[in-house]
This record gives C-alpha cells, structure tokens and sequence, in this order.
C-alpha cells in the first residue's frame, strides 16, 4: 500500500507550467489498473477531464487512455495486457483497481 500526496502552495502562488509530452522532466504519473473501463467509467462519472478513450496499443500490449489533473498534468491509466477490459466491480471505487504508480 502506498499514499501520494498531491499538494497546492496558496502562498505564495505558483504560475503554471505548459508541459508537452516532448517537454524536459516529470510530464505525467502512470497508474498501472486491473479493468480500464471500470477506472474510466467512474472517472468520466465524477467528471474528470478525459483526453482519451481507452485505446489498445498492440506495439506495447497495453490498453491506455490519458486525463488531465485540474493544473493540466497528464495522469494516464495502463491496462497491461490484450485480455478483456470489460467492468468488473463498482465504478464508484476507483482507488481499488489501481495497481502501481509511475512517473514518467
């Protein structure tokens, strides 16, 4: 088990950063899960920024769909695998089908 901890400074405030996917450093967190659809689906319920749909990627044997965090942080979500990335378990529980953590 493991706790991340994402913090915003109030004071004094930071101005944000453009990151492209070319950009230098930290660019995105990777969340490897069990089901794609269950995270996507519960994620999309809670109105989260969606830039894409699940898509599998034969070239890595992974499906994978990216969101934007609200200071525009690429978070992508990893199914690794061809098998089925149908639902299983409540779309309300998301924290319970992550499996590992990446930053890229």
């Amino acid at each position: 088990s493991f706790v991340i901890y994402l913090l915003e400074f109030l004071e004094p405030k930071g101005k944000p950063i453009e990151m492209k996917s070319y950009s230098s450093g930290l660019n995105h967190l990777a969340f490897q899960v069990d089901f794609i659809t269950t995270v996507y689906d519960a994620l999309k319920k809670f109105g989260v920024n969606i830039r894409s749909k699940p898509q599998y990627i034969k070239e890595l044997g992974q499906f994978s769909f990216i969101v934007k965090d609200p200071n525009g942080i690429q978070v992508e979500f990893v199914q690794i695998g061809n098998k089925d990335s149908k639902t299983k378990g409540g779309a309300s529980d998301v924290k319970s089908h992550i499996k590992t953590l990446s930053f890229m």
